[in-house]
């Protein structure tokens, strides 16, 4: 009798292991299914207009993305993934799918994106475009149109992220790709940001296209519809020029060697790295000339002006933050661009 109740009580036990490891592994699985949904349905939808460079979005294949085995590599050096990411560095598979397609949440303040040349990368199409001049340089604070430190471009909208970014990627705007939240200081809350005019001379601006319209009727989001930022650099000149540039490092994300690879791979013509990064291109007030690029007609100063004034929808709080804050170069706007750091942006020392 005693054996007997040993062992039923064994059979028990045994049921209820593989009961517990079962339900452990299907507990996996969700999580892992749940997560490869949720990349499967992000982007949503699609804002891929006509003149956007690249493949068409609808024939990308299945579990491939287009930056796969190309070098671009989130330039962290490891670190966590910033705050604005974090939602992107659980959902996407990887860190660069994070950091090159979001989703990003910049709590309605909006990104900025600069790409300048990065030594040892190819710029490809990247110096026929350069487009904004830091406000902490002469040309960049004197000149509203100076526009030789790289190219700038942002929106209000975060769900923009991924398709600017697709866009730039193919057109060959190749370089060291920074982001940051703050197209706007939406709360008030002393960010800096683009439109406070103490970054950048002038950005470019991408709009949202919606669920419901016709992409078919969407020439291009970059330019109609826009409103870029060309306020110029604001404030007292001795306070900003030959001085940090103060950004929320924490909100703040890199990529080294942005863009497709051009035909001279990873060496192709090297750039300097050194002086302003669209030395020897003067792009004409930064019309596009690169793959898929805009015709830039009728345009101030970039592929999307479409009015030189009306950018300043939004007001913004031109305050600066607080010791959270990285600093750019004090002596040119980015001319160590190429080196990687654990602060994010150590390369405009």
């Amino acid at each position: 009798m005693a054996e007997s109740i040993i062992f039923v009580a064994g059979v028990i036990a045994s049921i209820l292991g593989s009961a517990s490891a079962g339900s452990a592994a299907t507990s996996t699985h969700l999580r892992h299914n749940r997560r490869a949904q949720a990349a499967q349905r992000f982007p949503s939808y699609s804002q891929q207009c006509r003149d956007d460079a690249g493949p068409p979005f609808l024939d990308d294949e299945e579990g491939k993305r287009y930056h796969d085995d190309k070098p671009a590599t989130p330039a962290d050096d490891g670190a966590d993934c910033v705050e604005p990411l974090r939602e992107a560095c659980a959902m996407q598979p990887t860190k660069k799918a994070a950091y090159l397609e979001g989703p990003i949440d910049c709590k309605g303040n909006g990104w900025f994106c600069r790409i300048v040349e990065e030594e040892g990368w190819n710029p490809e199409s990247l110096t026929s475009d350069v487009n904004f001049g830091y406000c902490n340089t002469a040309e960049g604070f004197d000149e509203p149109g100076y526009d030789q430190s790289g190219h700038c471009h942002g929106s209000d909208e975060d769900a923009t992220f991924y398709w600017w970014v697709r866009d730039h990627w193919h057109r060959g705007y190749n370089g060291r790709l920074r982001c940051c939240c703050g197209w706007v200081d939406a709360a008030g809350e002393g960010l800096v940001n683009v439109k406070a005019g103490n970054i950048v001379n002038r950005c470019d601006h991408r709009r949202l296209v919606t669920p419901t319209e016709e992409l078919e009727d969407c020439r291009d989001a970059n330019e109609e519809g826009s409103v870029p930022y060309n306020g110029g650099c604001k404030g007292v000149r001795d306070d900003i020029v030959g001085k940090p540039i103060l950004e929320e490092n924490s909100q703040c994300w890199e990529v080294s060697k942005f863009g497709e690879p051009g035909d001279g791979g990873d060496d192709g013509n090297k750039s300097s790295g050194e002086g302003d990064p669209g030395v020897g291109s003067d792009s004409g007030e930064g019309s596009d000339s690169g793959e898929g690029s805009n015709s830039g007609e009728g345009s101030d100063s970039s592929e999307d002006s479409d009015s030189s004034e009306s950018s300043d929808t939004k007001d913004s709080d031109s305050s600066e933050s607080s010791d959270t804050k990285d600093s750019y170069s004090s002596e040119s706007s980015d001319t160590s661009w190429g080196s990687d750091s654990s602060e994010g942006n150590d390369f405009f020392e």
